[in-house]
């Protein structure tokens, strides 16, 4: 693994100590991993949600279309009868 140097606040600095003496995590590794990870599940949510989203509207449009359609056919039976 390659290591990548970074700059981080005097506050995040604390707060990792904090979370090292608490034994949540082992090294600044571990916790910055840890954030990557919460950041993916994150990200991978949004995705499914927005996912879902686009399903419901286009089952929305489906469902409009389709009620349009059984008017229309309505229509053009009652057409027919007369």
């Amino acid at each position: 693994m390659t290591s990548i140097p970074i700059v981080i606040s005097e506050s995040i600095k604390k707060f990792i100590d904090q979370q090292f003496a608490k034994g949540k995590y082992s090294n600044c590794n571990d916790y910055i991993l840890a954030l990557i990870h919460q950041k993916q599940v994150k990200d991978i949510s949004l995705i499914e949600k927005q996912d879902l989203e686009k399903s419901a509207d286009l089952y929305a449009e489906v469902y409009e279309q389709d009620q349009d359609l059984k008017e229309l056919t309505e229509i053009a039976e009652a057409d027919l009868v007369e």
